[in-house]
């Protein structure tokens, strides 16, 4: 009786540190209970032993109770694990001329919150305008007062570019993660991280907080090299290039942002006038001949161009000209283009080192897929394109920035030749996946970075465990 009443007092203390069998509470009390029985059974014993019982379930009820609620707060607090995020400092980089001038009316924004950070003791927020300091030397004096931050670039796709271009070509061991406020036209490489079309001023606050609560991502960058247009030999892409009837109407819109950019004060406002100078393209058809002037080359294999084409894009992520997918790889428009992929299509993305080559027959066509009425034609994907183009008078540009913005006319554009291939990758950051406004984010990149500021992992391994985070997302 003495060693099965031990026996049983072990069953309930286990029960009560929360140590519960396989098949469960209930069926640790039904072995107790039986435990009791036995020992009960026959021996004097039998009346102290049902009041033990009694008390020994009131215990075990107790305990059970217990561990449901240490389990319903372990849950709570597990829920918030991933809100915590490393606070690390912030260098917002502004482009004031972006945004219809809304970069002016958030530099004083980001001022004041910088002020309030330094007032609370929390991690510094410094702002520079582009206009005023150049993107490498305040990423060159910002990294050398913190050893690990991030980038919060405020402007369009070219501005990303630009910052870009500059952390690449930074001497330091430490590359910040990128994140972006979109406050361009387009805004593409902002849809395509998660960070919205556009900027309202009342969500600041919010796109702050969301920074220590996003996403690592990357960036495949491809460099240009070649002949191209004014005199340049070599260039870096992002986001995408087109030639043509595309790049016709972004030139004619640069030249008159940069003439009268009184015209482009409203956000709206600088999309009519695309739309604007790209219509007198219906009747003009200016580059109907493309097909005969222009040489495509996919990983070693010509690529012929459709008979009607008179725009070709090479895109590197998924949204072209302010979110529209000219890929389309569920065929989900009204009005489908003919596929003339050679090979089986694989889904976009911005990662993956492969470039989509699409074309449009022309400017109807173009408003067709930039509308999401219709999609363009797809031709190829690839790891290196090669485009040769004859004569003068054909325009380019790359990720929305056209060549020639200086010159007057398109004859002065002369012939030119490119080969893409990828240089590498850019590390960005995402947004949580419940958007700006997620009270939850991911905890692995705030906890490579915590790693690093306690000195358990270099920053080679960061890197390394960032990218494959990126790629696992």
């Amino acid at each position: 009786v003495g060693e099965e009443r031990a026996q049983l007092l072990s069953n309930l203390a286990a029960c009560s540190l929360g140590a519960t069998p396989p098949d469960g509470a209930a069926a640790l009390l039904h072995a107790a209970a039986a435990t009791v029985a036995t020992a009960a059974a026959g021996t004097a014993w039998l009346g102290l032993m049902r009041r033990l019982r009694t008390w020994h379930a009131l215990l075990a009820a107790g305990s059970l109770g217990f561990a449901i609620k240490a389990a319903n707060k372990d849950r709570a607090f597990g829920g918030a694990a991933g809100t915590r995020g490393l606070p690390l400092p912030t260098l917002a980089l502004i482009n004031s001329a972006a945004g219809a001038k809304m970069g002016e009316a958030l530099a004083a924004s980001l001022r004041e919150e910088a002020a309030r950070r330094a007032d609370g003791g929390e991690a510094p927020l410094e702002v520079v305008n582009l206009e005023d300091v150049p993107p490498r030397e305040a990423l060159r004096s910002f990294g050398e007062r913190h050893p690990q931050y991030r980038v919060l670039v405020c402007g369009g796709d070219g501005s990303v570019a630009w910052v870009l271009g500059e952390v690449e070509q930074l001497d330091a061991p430490y590359r910040p993660a990128v994140a972006i406020l979109p406050l361009g036209t387009g805004n593409d490489m902002s849809r395509v991280l998660g960070w919205g079309k556009y900027f309202r001023p009342q969500s600041l606050r919010a796109r702050l907080a969301a920074l220590s609560l996003s996403r690592v991502a990357l960036l495949d960058r491809w460099g240009l090299a070649g002949s191209l247009p004014d005199g340049r030999e070599q260039l870096v892409m992002s986001n995408y290039l087109s030639i043509g009837v595309d790049a016709r109407a972004s030139l004619n819109w640069a030249r008159l942002k940069a003439a009268a950019p009184a015209l482009f004060s409203l956000r709206l406002l600088a999309k009519l006038w695309y739309i604007v100078l790209g219509t007198p393209e219906l009747l003009l058809r200016s580059h109907r001949d493309l097909p005969s002037r222009l040489t495509l080359t996919c990983d070693g294999q010509r690529i012929p161009l459709p008979r009607r084409c008179q725009g070709l894009m090479v895109c590197n992520t998924p949204s072209y000209g302010g979110g529209s997918d000219l890929w389309d790889p569920t065929q989900g428009a009204p009005l489908p283009s003919r596929d003339r992929m050679q090979t089986e299509a694989v889904p976009p993305a911005a990662d993956d080192g492969v470039l989509e080559i699409v074309c449009v027959t022309g400017v109807f066509h173009l408003a067709q897929t930039l509308a999401g009425f219709s999609n363009a034609v797809r031709l190829a994907q690839g790891r290196e394109v090669s485009i040769e183009v004859e004569g003068s008078g054909v325009p380019l540009q790359v990720d929305g920035e056209p060549f020639g913005v200086a010159s007057s006319g398109v004859s002065s554009l002369g012939p030119f030749s490119l080969t893409l291939r990828r240089l590498g990758t850019s590390l960005m950051l995402r947004a949580p996946a419940g958007g700006i406004d997620a009270a939850d984010g991911e905890a692995g990149p705030s906890a490579v970075e915590g790693a690093m500021a306690d000195g358990l992992i270099s920053h080679e391994v960061r890197e390394e465990l960032l990218e494959k985070m990126a790629r696992a997302s």
